[in-house]
């Protein structure tokens, strides 16, 4: 993982720092926003936070986790790979953003009460709007 994020040295945008327990990536985009992706040393999982580092509101919260399933074709010999594409991917589409929103999902509703409320966030990435979900990683990927 470390030579990974490695590859992100060059990028203006990007900070990578090692803590005790996990990498922490903050990554500063549209001049206002700043994503914070806390990366645990020891387990497949990461999380990712959106706050607006002028304000210092967050805005978004959101986490990933994996774990071996044959049957999708996560092994233990190749969850680190998996782990490492769908961060790859996320913080690729990060970088490529030119807007960014978030919606709010109603949840379901039962006698009036609105229950289970989520966020969504989306990029707009050449005039097109990409939901930006952890785990979403390509059909073809095959490590």
């Amino acid at each position: 993982m470390k030579e990974f994020l490695q590859s992100y040295n060059n990028n203006e945008n990007v900070q990578i720092k090692e803590e005790e327990k996990h990498f922490l990536v903050s990554i500063f985009i549209l001049e206002k926003y700043c994503f914070e992706i806390t990366i645990p040393y020891d387990v497949y999982e990461w999380f990712v936070s959106l706050n607006n580092y002028e304000t210092k509101e967050n805005l978004f919260s959101d986490w990933s986790d994996w774990y071996v399933d044959a049957s999708v074709g996560v092994t233990k010999s190749n969850i680190a790979q998996y782990f490492q594409k769908d961060i790859e991917c996320y913080i690729a589409k990060i970088l490529s953003a030119d807007e960014i929103k978030i919606d709010k999902d109603v949840g379901l509703s039962l006698f009036g009460k609105k229950f289970l409320k989520t966020k969504i966030l989306y990029v707009n990435v050449n005039n097109n709007w990409v939901k930006l979900e952890c785990g979403d990683i390509p059909n073809d990927f095959n490590p």
